[in-house]
């Protein structure tokens, strides 16, 4: 054998597209990368990498056209897990990211698959703030309360804020004060019980200012 035999015997075999499928909600497209006869690689890739590569049917696939094909993979995987995680509730970005890392993805990964989603109007941080405070009022929950389980979910702290002077300046916190102190048994006399009433309610989130208030509807209300 001679070395120009030994060295086109080394030459890696050509990979082909052979099939282009969509894929999950128009975000993603399933190839197949064929070597020769045989399938090689079938993937799942996100659409706007398959696209920007402009690749058709029967097309040749070079080394780096192959390298972006293969990390754009992961991202697809992540995508698809993120659109699973929001199909049971809405989460912040950070949310997402941090739950894709712990699902093993990588975490350039994962930030990207969450901006690619984002950009196309999947993740809705408004609606998903809305819908936190909601449930940490029906608990009865005070301001503080809420806003910290706002941020502990990573939304924005711009969107928080923007909550906080729209819907949140309507609540009426100090009547929703004025009810627990009432489930706690009203406005107690005993010092030592004042104090595990102004305990308990400084848990769930209300300060002084609510306190006070709350005490002044029910007085009002009892005609003291």
């Amino acid at each position: 054998m001679t070395d120009a035999d030994i060295e086109a015997d080394a030459v890696a075999p050509e990979l082909t597209l052979s099939s282009v499928r969509d894929g999950y909600d128009g975000l993603t497209v399933k190839i197949e990368i064929s070597e020769g006869e045989s399938v090689r690689h079938q993937i799942s890739v996100v659409k706007e990498d398959f696209d920007a590569l402009g690749l058709s049917l029967g097309d040749l696939i070079d080394e780096e056209a192959y390298g972006i094909l293969a990390e754009s993979g992961e991202v697809s995987e992540a995508v698809r897990a993120e659109m699973r995680l929001l199909s049971v509730g809405d989460k912040s970005k950070k949310m997402l990211r941090d739950s894709l890392c712990h699902r093993g993805f990588g975490r350039d990964a994962a930030a990207r698959a969450v901006d690619y989603i984002d950009g196309r109007g999947y993740i809705d941080e408004e609606r998903g703030i809305c819908r936190r405070a909601e449930i940490s009022l029906r608990k009865g929950y005070g301001p503080s309360k809420v806003l910290a389980d706002l941020h502990s979910r990573g939304f924005a702290p711009e969107k928080i804020e923007a909550w906080m002077r729209g819907a949140g300046a309507k609540i009426d916190y100090d009547r929703m004060c004025a009810e627990q102190i009432k489930k706690l048994g009203g406005i107690p006399y005993e010092i030592e019980e004042k104090r595990r009433v102004i305990s308990r309610l400084y848990r769930i989130g209300y300060g002084s200012e609510q306190i006070k208030g709350a005490a002044k509807i029910i007085k009002e209300e009892a005609g003291d």
